[in-house]
């Protein structure tokens, strides 16, 4: 998961109020039925990050094979408003 990556785009992470879902596609075999355990670390670090109030629904998928032969694809949505700073610059313009 490249959080940073999401921050450059942002500008910050503080605008991001929501995760409003973690996609996971993961190459498995027939046999295999642990799924949901896969992705536990990318939603502990999101809960850790955003809070648990703030994230969402989990899917998790097993496939037979994923494109350029990758063995995990992760999907997140986010919600994305203002900032933190451009709401603290917003209210004390307000009081002057």
């Amino acid at each position: 998961m490249r959080l940073r990556s999401r921050s450059n785009i942002l500008g910050s992470l503080d605008r991001v109020t929501r995760v409003v879902r973690v996609g996971v596609s993961l190459v498995t075999t027939a046999e295999f039925r642990e799924h949901a355990r896969v992705p536990d670390a990318a939603s502990e670090l999101l809960v850790g990050v955003f809070g648990a109030e703030n994230t969402s629904t989990r899917l998790v998928f097993g496939l037979v094979s994923l494109p350029l032969g990758a063995c995990v694809v992760l999907e997140n949505i986010f919600e994305v408003g203002e900032s933190l700073q451009s709401k603290q610059l917003d209210s004390r313009r307000e009081i002057v």
